[in-house]
């Protein structure tokens, strides 16, 4: 099977085994590939849909989650639905958040419980 460009990962993680665990892919991801694709930079999509660059850095690395705000100036600009967009956006946290909830919490550290403590005569 040949790389898929919508994940992220190095061509060895791209095979149907390896992304049966992967994370789909985040908006941001996903707009820093079609903004490559449609052969424009940072600083052009920021100028298309009238923001700082910063915001479009922001979404792309993921330090900023896609608001529909977002998604409804960028998917036009880049061919795509904001809808779809959203979807990502929405599926990438559903699973960060389903995979974060399963690592076993650390071990409490420091004060232990003792079997008898005193009641208060209150």
């Amino acid at each position: 099977m040949d790389s898929d460009p919508t994940y992220p990962g190095k061509a060895g993680r791209a095979n149907g085994a390896a992304l049966a665990g992967a994370a789909p892919p985040s908006a941001g991801f996903l707009i820093r590939q079609f903004r490559q694709a449609a052969g424009l930079t940072q600083g052009q999509l920021a100028e298309a849909i009238d923001v700082d660059i910063k915001t479009v850095n922001s979404v792309e690395c993921e330090r900023s989650q896609l608001t529909s705000d977002m998604a409804s100036l960028v998917g036009p600009v880049l061919g795509k639905s904001p809808q779809m967009l959203m979807d990502a956006q929405v599926a990438h946290e559903l699973w960060r958040v389903a995979h974060e909830a399963v690592k076993p919490s650390a071990p409490l550290r420091g004060r232990t419980r003792t079997a008898s403590r005193p009641e208060s005569a209150a």
